[in-house]
């Protein structure tokens, strides 16, 4: 093996993903670009960064696309740096066989390579950080296991970044003050509202989000778009799965408000 040919390779993938993740990706190609533990204040283990550096190598020749690579450098920035962040703040690594270092293809390399391939494919670009962040999370948290997390990066492709946006607000419907109230009385509503309430009902189509009909827990069908009562909508059980694997109570406050702006 050429490590000077696979470091070439790694800097290759790696580095058009500057244009979302910023300097994150200079810091990505520092952490997998050298030998292990010739970075300064790295705290990965070879495990992880075989893993990394394996993937980046093996999935090069399958990116080729000017903004497939941007995305896919992105994810690949985003998620490591993320990592190294995190393990030097003092986390742990799971421990459940995520990372075998036995296995010629643990967990973890699959996982990675759904999160790169979905992160090259997806056109809304701003959706490749909460690829990333799937993995972040699922390197630490072993209640996701590789099946779940694997249904959830193909939820997640589903989805658009304004749904994504829409189960944060779900996560605190108060903070942007949602109008109370559903749309079954109006009669003309704007075509931005319609777009957003049908995205939502999808939502609840998708039993990722839910609307109460009072503080006692009782719940509300929606049968159409125009039930939808922004106020009283919070996250089912598997939205709050997801929304804590995506990370998504990272997601950019301005574009929140944008989203609000049709509910309220």
């Amino acid at each position: 093996m050429d490590d000077n040919n696979d470091d070439s390779t790694v800097y290759a993938l790696i580095a058009p993903g500057s244009e979302i993740a910023g300097s994150a990706a200079g810091a990505a190609i520092g952490l997998l670009g050298g030998p292990v533990g010739s970075v300064v204040g790295s705290a990965l283990g070879p495990i992880l960064i075989r893993v990394f550096r394996k993937a980046c190598i093996s999935l090069h020749n399958r990116i080729q696309g000017d903004r497939d690579r941007i995305r896919a450098g992105a994810a690949v920035a985003i998620a490591i740096t993320q990592i190294n962040d995190k393990l030097k703040c003092g986390s742990k690594l799971r421990h459940d066989g995520f990372f075998d270092a036995m296995s010629a293809r643990p967990p973890a390399a699959e996982i990675l390579e759904g999160v790169i391939i979905k992160s090259r494919d997806e056109h809304e670009e701003r959706k490749a950080r909460f690829y990333a962040n799937i993995f972040t999370t699922a390197a630490f948290d072993a209640r996701f296991t590789p099946d779940s997390i694997n249904y959830a990066l193909k939820t997640a492709g589903q989805l658009t970044y304004r749904q994504l946006g829409l189960l944060q607000l779900c996560a605190a419907p108060k903070v942007y003050k949602l109008r109370s109230g559903s749309y079954s009385e109006e009669c003309d509503l704007s075509l931005e509202t319609v777009a957003v309430l049908a995205e939502v009902f999808e939502l609840y189509q998708r039993s990722l989000l839910l609307c109460r009909i009072d503080d006692e827990g009782n719940l509300k069908a929606l049968l159409a778009l125009q039930d939808v009562d922004p106020e009283s909508m919070y996250l089912a059980e598997y939205g709050e799965q997801l929304h804590q694997l995506m990370q998504l109570d990272g997601f950019d406050r301005n574009d929140l408000s944008q989203i609000a702006k049709a509910l309220q």
